[in-house]
Parts: C-alpha cells; sequence; structure tokens
C-alpha cells in the first residue's frame, strides 16, 4: 500500500490548476467554515488535497499534518483519514488521483 505524502507547492496559478483536470471530468473546490471536521473516513480512489486559502489539520493513521496555502497532501486510496479546519476556515482542492508528479 501506498503511504500519504505532503509538501508545498510555489505560485499555485490558475493555469497550474486547470492542468489538474482530467481529461473529462472534474477537480473539487471545497470550502469548509471555522473548526468544520470530517470525522474518520476513506476513499476508493487516490485525492490529492490542495490548499488554496486557510489552513487544516489532517489525521492521516497515527499521525497529524497541518497544511496552509500551497501546500498539499496526496491520499492513496483506502487512507483512513480526518480533517478541521482552523478558526478561519479553508478552501482547497480535491483531485480524485494522486497528482504526485504534476506537484513535481
Amino acid at each position: 500500500m501506498k503511504k500519504f505524502i505532503s509538501g508545498s507547492i510555489e505560485n499555485i496559478s490558475l493555469s497550474k490548476l486547470i492542468s489538474l483536470l482530467p481529461e473529462q471530468g472534474c477537480v473539487e473546490l471545497q470550502r469548509d467554515g471555522p473548526k468544520h471536521t470530517h470525522n474518520w473516513h476513506k476513499h476508493d480512489t487516490d485525492e490529492t488535497l490542495i490548499i488554496i486559502q486557510g489552513n487544516i489539520t489532517f489525521g492521516i493513521e497515527s499521525k497529524e499534518v497541518t497544511c496552509g496555502p500551497g501546500e498539499y497532501v496526496v491520499l492513496p486510496a483506502g487512507t483512513l483519514h480526518k480533517s478541521t479546519a482552523s478558526n478561519e476556515g479553508c478552501v482547497y482542492t480535491i483531485c480524485f488521483r494522486d497528482v504526485f508528479n504534476w506537484l513535481s
């Protein structure tokens, strides 16, 4: 099983975000209000979350990772995780695939 990764990217431009789109389909833009929590869950597909505004803390298996603007988390399919937005809330994209090569 692949493990989650996290890191940061420089200069998130609109054209770079558009390049995340699959040949057919979408990238989700999510807003979580202040302190909003998504309880423990997992997905059948890979997910890459890129933070645009605010901060969010992910509980991933037995670790916690806090991400802010320009930072990302890649969650391979089946990864147990939860998240809680900061006091200010958080805006982020959810890409339903592993886009690690795009981030490099």
